[in-house]
C-alpha cells in the first residue's frame, strides 16, 4: 500500500493522520514498538452516545402484555426474554440473541451502575472517567498517558469522552461521512507539550516521533469496511494500530441514542449496530493477532427513563450498564441489578450478590477495576483519586470466589 492511498483510506476510516509529515523533524526521537516494551492489555472503549437504554439491551424489562401503557419497554414481552446458558438475561431480538450467546463465556455485564446525573458531558466524565471534576482525564488517556505516552498515536480518539488533562498526545478522528465533526479534527492536544507531573506519573512529555508510526500503522492497515456501520471503520483502525504496537488505547463512539421521540423505532436498530461492532472487534483482533491482550469496555452517559413520554419517546434517566470482555475480566456473569422500574438495587461488597443495604454500584467502582486490570491504579490515584471508600471495594472483573479472596 503506497503512502497515498493509505492517507485516502486512513481518512475515510476518520483518522486525522495527514499532519504526521509536519512532526518528522531533526531531533524527533524514535521509540520501540509498544510490543517490546509493554505486555498489559490493549483497550477499547466504545460509547454510545446521547444515553443508551439498558433496558432495551442488557437489563431488559419487557411488557406484561400487548398493549401494557405503563411498560417500561414495549418492544418486546417480559415472557420473551431470553437467557444465555451462563444466566445473561437479554433483550430477545435475533441479532442480540446470536451476539450474547456467542459471547456468553466472555462477556461480564454490570448493571445498575447510578451515573448521578441527566446532563450529557457530565455524565461522559462520569462514565469513562470515574470522576466527576472537569479535568478528568478519561480511562483511555491515563491508559495511554502511563504506557504509551510518549508515542505519537499512543491515544487514539473517534468521539466520545476524551479529555487528557494535558498528560499526552491525542490523535481525534471523525467518521469521513460527518464532515461538520470533521473539520474538528485536532491532531495533538496542544497543552501536552511539555507539561511535567511531580507524584507517581513522573514526566510525561508529547514526544514527536516522525513518521516511524505512520510506516508501522500503514503496514498493519487492512482494507477498510465501506458499510453504513462507521464503528467498523473505527474498529480496523484502531486494531492495527494496537498491532502496528504505535497504541495501547482507543476511544470509538456511535452516536443517536438520544431517542426522546419514537424511542422503540430509532433505538434497537443502534443497538444492533453497536454489538455487531462488538462482535467484528473479536473476530478482526483475531485475524490481527492482538485478541489475547484486547479488552473492550461498551457504555454510554447513562440511561433512559423507565416509561415513555408523550412522544413515545424516552428521556433521560441516570442508571447505566456497562458491557466488558477480554483479557483479565471473568466473564458468563451479571453483576448488580436494577428494579422493574429501572431503579439501582445495591450489591454485597464481598459476595456482589444483590442485598439491602449494599454498596450502589457507581462509575468509580467500574474504573477502580479497570485501572487494576490496566496496572495504573498506584500511579494515577495520586492524581486522579476515585474516593472508594473502605469496604467498598467491588472486584467486579473477579470470577465470584476469586472476589471473595481479594477482598479478604
Amino acid at each position: 500500500m503506497d503512502r497515498r492511498k493509505f492517507l485516502g483510506l486512513a481518512s475515510f476510516a476518520g483518522l486525522s493522520v495527514a499532519s504526521l509529515d509536519a512532526l518528522a523533524r531533526p531531533g524527533a526521537r524514535g521509540l520501540p514498538p509498544l510490543a517490546e516494551t509493554y505486555r498489559g492489555p490493549r483497550f477499547l472503549t466504545i460509547s454510545a452516545r446521547g444515553g443508551w437504554d439498558p433496558t432495551s439491551l442488557c437489563d431488559p424489562k419487557g411488557a406484561a402484555g400487548p398493549g401494557d401503557r405503563d411498560a417500561v419497554n414495549a418492544s418486546f414481552l417480559a415472557r420473551d426474554i431470553a437467557t444465555t446458558a451462563s444466566g445473561i438475561r437479554h433483550a430477545p431480538f435475533a441479532a442480540f440473541r446470536r451476539f450474547f450467546e456467542k459471547h456468553d463465556r466472555r462477556l461480564l455485564v454490570i448493571n445498575g451502575v447510578d451515573v448521578g446525573t441527566l446532563g450529557h458531558e457530565d455524565g461522559a466524565r462520569h462514565v469513562w472517567s470515574g470522576r466527576r471534576s472537569d479535568d478528568a482525564p478519561s480511562f483511555a488517556a491515563l491508559v495511554a498517558a502511563v504506557h504509551g505516552g510518549a508515542r505519537e498515536a499512543g491515544f487514539l480518539s473517534f468521539g466520545g469522552y476524551e479529555e487528557t488533562g494535558g498528560m499526552v498526545a491525542r490523535t481525534r478522528g471523525a467518521d469521513a461521512r460527518a464532515p461538520a465533526r470533521a473539520e474538528n479534527f485536532d491532531r495533538v492536544d496542544p497543552r501536552a507539550d511539555a507539561i511535567r507531573f511531580g507524584g507517581p506519573l513522573g514526566t510525561i512529555h508529547a514526544s514527536r516521533t516522525g513518521t516511524g508510526e505512520l510506516r508501522a500503522l500503514q503496514r498493519r492497515l487492512p482494507a477498510l469496511d465501506d458499510g453504513p456501520n462507521p464503528l467498523i471503520r473505527q474498529v480496523q483502525v484502531a486494531l492495527a494500530a494496537f498491532r502496528a504496537g504505535v497504541s495501547v488505547a482507543a476511544n470509538l463512539e456511535l452516536d443517536g441514542f438520544d431517542t426522546h421521540v419514537d424511542h422503540d423505532a430509532e433505538h434497537v436498530p443502534l443497538l444492533a449496530q453497536l454489538l455487531a461492532a462488538v462482535d467484528f472487534a473479536g473476530e478482526e483482533a483475531e485475524r490481527q493477532g492482538v485478541a489475547d491482550d484486547l479488552v473492550i469496555v461498551v457504555s454510554s452517559e447513562f440511561g433512559r427513563t423507565a416509561g415513555y413520554n408523550a412522544l413515545r419517546g424516552k428521556d433521560h434517566g441516570p442508571v447505566t450498564s456497562v458491557l466488558a470482555l477480554g483479557k483479565g475480566i471473568a466473564g458468563g456473569r451479571v453483576v448488580g441489578a436494577t428494579n422493574e422500574r429501572h431503579e439501582a438495587l445495591t450489591v454485597d461488597p464481598t459476595t456482589l450478590a444483590v442485598r439491602e443495604g449494599g454498596v450502589r454500584i457507581e462509575p468509580k467502582h467500574v474504573h477502580q477495576e479497570l485501572r487494576r486490570l490496566a496496572g495504573i491504579a498506584e500511579a494515577c490515584e495520586a492524581l486522579y483519586p476515585l474516593d472508594v471508600a473502605d469496604g467498598e471495594d467491588l472486584r467486579l472483573f473477579a470470577a465470584r470466589g476469586e472476589a471473595r479472596r481479594a477482598v479478604a
